[in-house]
């Protein structure tokens, strides 16, 4: 006779597992992220090893070990046959199959340099580059006493344009967990903002304190409070910018693969959060505020260019012979 009790007490054990890791891996619920897969599998080996120990039963007053053989059998047997089929979607996902949709990934036009980027004053060239700002939003944050003992300032260091110059922002970030557990109902008081044009650099402070960061914990923690909301979204990079009036933002693009299972990545939508208020709308590319920035990384961007450069003439062209490939430069802006 099956041990009906230590089956389910097992089974509980194993939820009760997974919504843990959950919450603290907060992978997208989407069958085209290889991280849900990967987590996926895991959870189902896990299972498998929890029932493959000796389960309690108890008969009156006497208490014996059985084991439950069939459970664990059969969550071993789906995982493997879960990583083969994900591995063969992934194999079909690669451009050896579609290259020309690869290569259709984006729209390039063909365009006259010194017509369409427009020429500047000299003293608006910007100068200061992101190792640059860096070292002096270190230094301003040095100089403020009552702050450097509690906070340090984020790495983001976001390259915006603001009221019509070119910054760059960046958050404060709570300097270790103890200093989180001092400051967390007040939240982040200020970010950084570097002019890339002559260096200066000011703290800025909102509104409203920042809430919802990188550095908090648990729910305001920026990636977790928006996973708990977008449970399926696959989310690219989180941007922190600041709209014309000042107030701080979380910019996250919404992606999506259209080649196979995991291939062709691209954006489908953005997700807008108040870093202050917690506010988070999810709205279409073409509906973007023209203060937004960073929609689009320069990383994917490049990566479209180059799958159009590279496979116009098909996978086996890009190759042998490579007749009409094209490759771009290093370096962008």
């Amino acid at each position: 006779m099956k041990n009906a009790k230590g089956t389910i007490i097992t089974a509980i054990i194993w939820v009760v597992l997974i919504l843990i890791s959950y919450y603290f891996l907060i992978v997208p619920i989407n069958i085209q992220s290889v991280g849900f897969w990967a987590y996926f599998c895991i959870m189902l080996l896990l299972g498998a090893g929890l029932f493959l120990l000796p389960q309690v039963a108890v008969n009156g007053k006497k208490i014996t070990l059985k084991k439950e053989p069939q459970v664990w059998s059969y969550l071993l047997r789906a995982s493997i046959l879960i990583i083969a089929a994900v591995g063969i979607m992934a194999i079909y996902s690669l451009p050896l199959f579609h290259a020309h949709r690869y290569a259709a990934l984006i729209d390039k036009q063909e365009g006259n340099f010194a017509e369409d980027v427009a020429e500047i004053a000299f003293n608006q060239v910007p100068t200061v580059d992101r190792d640059t700002a860096q070292r002096l939003g270190d230094r301003k944050m040095g100089e403020i006493v009552e702050l450097v003992s509690q906070f340090s300032v984020a790495s983001d260091y976001t390259q915006i344009n603001y009221q019509g110059k070119p910054v760059r922002v960046s958050p404060l970030e709570y300097a270790g967990f103890f200093k989180w557990l001092n400051n967390k109902q007040a939240g982040l008081p200020n970010y950084i903002m570097v002019d890339m044009i002559n260096g200066k650099v000011t703290l800025e402070k909102p509104k409203q304190a920042i809430m919802y960061s990188e550095s908090e914990r648990f729910g305001r923690n920026v990636e977790r409070y928006l996973r708990l909301n977008y449970l399926s979204d696959i989310f690219g990079n989180f941007s922190f910018e600041v709209d014309e009036e000042g107030t701080p933002y979380w910019i996250v693009a919404v992606l999506e693969n259209k080649i196979g299972l995991f291939g062709g990545t691209d954006v489908k939508e953005v997700i807008m959060l108040n870093a202050s208020t917690g506010e988070h709308q999810k709205i279409g590319i073409e509906e973007v505020p023209t203060w937004v920035d960073t929609v689009f990384e320069s990383e994917l961007v490049l990566e479209q260019v180059n799958y159009n450069g590279k496979y116009q003439g098909g996978f086996w062209n890009s190759i042998v012979g490579q007749r009409g490939v094209l490759a771009s430069t290093d370096g962008y802006n």
